[in-house]
């Protein structure tokens, strides 16, 4: 074993380089360092002092009788490390008080110094034997040298691993908010993407409840669009009003640090405590509060960092880019839908309009375009009505009682019909406002009406034209939603479609009374004869029907059978007054034949059956 103490104090400074090379935090670099210093310089008394709230703390002692011992962190002790930077071994009045000098006796200070600031010092009022040599304060300059490298190098350390978990949490709130913002952008349903941002902001969070709301400028309110907590599955709904809208103030704010500022832009804050809120997370655009994002107690019992607002406030804005592009994406839909639906309806306006020409007579007309009018445009209530006799009488209707023909229109419903210009009303009571009277039980319930008139008779006063009353009017009572605009340019087409096939079929039906003998008209006055030759002499006769066919310029053939009966051809069906008994098996009996009125049903029935397989076909 070597005892020369140079050798000694070699071997010390090479395990003390060992030593400091090592991964140490600075409160154990600190106190090995005191144990080292003590070694090799032998001191006496000594003490380690450490910088704790702007005060140097006793931390460690030897053979000093102190327990507790305060250094004030003044101007002076800190230039000890920009000023001098090395053990000192005089002049201490320059950096400490004098009755710390004359407390410990100090003949020694090593400076324990990262960077340019002081960590702490050991003291020492000399060593155990002997003074302090030249020798002695080399070993001390090259221990402190040691000891500070591994004290700032334990810190630069300290300082790189937390740059790189501020680094990596970064990295993962970028990865998060691209992620989150694909699923948000992608979902273009408004309920679930509401429900989804909520649930994003709750997990990235871990906030125990965790409310999102838009900003509604209809109402100037920000509605709570979400709300999640996870410790119920209650739900909350909560209108924030705003006092103004116009911000350029922090983007998060807490709920008692900045309550004047929040009680400044919202008329009552109070609503955040039923919200549970400790945080509201602004989002802001334009200057413009747009929304916001409230954040409750944390589940895990942390507080939020800054990162993380940073996190919520980018997804924030992500969601409202999300929930705009969802709401244009609805009104694209819509206004898609909404086009085909006008496209649909001009398709089978023409289909109509192509149609109603074929029609000859105005009952033809009123049933093709009430059949169309509620299987193509979806009006469920209608009825058109023709003067007659002086008098507006019910051709037609759909979706109304059976004895509304007979039935005579509320006076003020015909004093509008006379004004000659299309009426309408939105509200289910706007018809009968207009009429001053509740409306036939057989009309039902109502929710908008339409009346649109029809054809003109124009009167001649010397070189002016003066128009009248209208001769018709089709009425629309009820429509399978709520009345339209689009519906009442609908319904005034359609008027202005049947109002000249209207006029020429009654033009048509003047001319064929004046020249042409009329079948039909031919059949029910022949009937009307053997049925009052009936009532009066109780002369029985006879009534058949059958499907007759042939060429519209072929004259009528009449089996012998029927030589002394009566017999017309309506449109494909013939029929046959006899007053014998017929026994050809072809001829079909009509039992009812003393009913006209029951009879011209059976009739009308032969007559609606070839329309309504000419409406199918159109509508095909």
């Amino acid at each position: 074993m070597n005892d020369d103490p140079v050798f000694y104090r070699f071997e010390s400074l090479i395990l003390a380089i060992d030593f400091f090379t090592q991964r140490f935090s600075q409160e154990q670099l600190a106190e090995f360092s005191f144990e080292f210093v003590n070694e090799i310089l032998t001191l006496n008394e000594s003490a380690l002092f450490i910088r704790k709230d702007k005060k140097f703390i006793l931390s460690k002692k030897r053979l000093y009788t102190y327990d507790e011992y305060e250094v004030d962190d003044t101007e002076q002790l800190n230039h000890l490390v920009t000023h001098h930077g090395n053990c000192l071994w005089s002049d201490f009045a320059f950096y400490l008080e004098q009755q710390v000098i004359e407390d410990f006796q100090i003949g020694l200070l090593i400076p324990l110094m990262i960077d340019s600031q002081l960590y702490g010092f050991i003291i020492s009022s000399g060593k155990i034997i002997g003074e302090i040599l030249h020798d002695d304060k080399i070993i001390a300059s090259t221990l402190m040298r040691l000891i500070n490298n591994s004290m700032e190098n334990s810190k630069h350390f300290i300082d790189l691993q937390q740059s790189n978990a501020l680094l990596d949490q970064k990295i993962f709130n970028l990865f998060t908010i691209n992620q989150s913002s694909k699923a948000l952008l992608s979902e273009l349903n408004l309920t679930k993407l509401h429900a989804l941002a909520t649930d994003v902001f709750s997990e990235l969070s871990m906030s125990q409840v965790t409310s999102f709301g838009l900003y509604d400028s209809q109402i100037g309110k920000i509605k709570i669009v979400g709300y999640r907590n996870v410790t119920s599955f209650t739900s909350l709904y909560i209108e924030l009003e705003l006092r103004e809208t116009q911000y350029d103030g922090p983007v998060v704010l807490h709920i008692q640090q900045d309550a004047a500022l929040i009680n400044k832009y919202f008329v009552d804050g109070g609503q955040f405590h039923r919200l549970e809120a400790q945080y509201i997370v602004l989002i802001v655009g334009n200057r413009q509060i747009m929304g916001l994002v409230t954040l409750g107690a944390s589940v895990q019992g942390k507080p939020y960092d800054a990162s993380l607002f940073e996190v919520i406030e980018s997804l924030a804005t992500s969601t409202y880019i999300a929930v705009n592009n969802s709401m244009l994406f609805e009104e694209l839909d819509w206004q898609k839908k909404n086009a085909q639906n006008k496209l649909d309806m001009l398709i089978n306006l023409n289909k109509l309009t192509k149609n109603i020409k074929h029609c000859t007579t105005l009952e033809d007309l009123c049933y093709l375009t009430l059949k169309t009018m509620k299987f193509a445009f979806g009006i469920r209530k209608a009825f058109i009505c023709f003067r007659k006799r002086g008098r507006l009488e019910i051709v037609d209707s759909i979706g109304m009682g059976d004895n509304l023909r007979s039935m005579d229109l509320p006076a003020k419903l015909v004093e509008a019909c006379r004004e000659g210009e299309t009426q309408y009303g939105f509200t289910a009571d706007s018809l009968a406002l207009l009429c001053g009277e509740p409306l036939p039980e057989d009309w039902g319930d109502s929710n908008g009406f339409v009346i649109s008139p029809l054809s003109f008779s124009n009167q001649r006063h010397g070189d002016q034209v003066v128009s009248v009353e209208p001769d018709g009017v089709l009425i629309v009572l009820e429509t399978e939603a709520l009345l339209k605009e689009e519906e009442i340019l609908l319904i005034d087409s359609i008027a202005a479609n049947i109002s000249p096939v209207a006029h020429h079929i009654h033009e048509a039906a003047a001319l064929r009374q004046a020249y042409i003998e009329d079948p039909q008209q031919l059949f029910l006055s022949a009937l009307q004869v053997k049925i009052d030759e009936h009532h009066k002499d109780q002369l029985d006769f006879y009534a058949y029907w059958c499907k007759f066919t042939k060429h519209p310029f072929q004259p009528l053939r009449v089996p012998e059978e029927l030589e002394n009966a009566e017999v017309f051809y309506l449109d494909g069906y013939l029929f046959v007054l006899s007053y014998s008994p017929v026994t050809l098996s072809s001829l079909n009996p009509i039992d009812n034949r003393y009913d006209v009125s029951q009879l011209l049903n059976e009739f009308n029935g032969f007559m609606q059956t070839r329309v309504d397989s000419e409406i199918l076909s159109s509508l095909q």
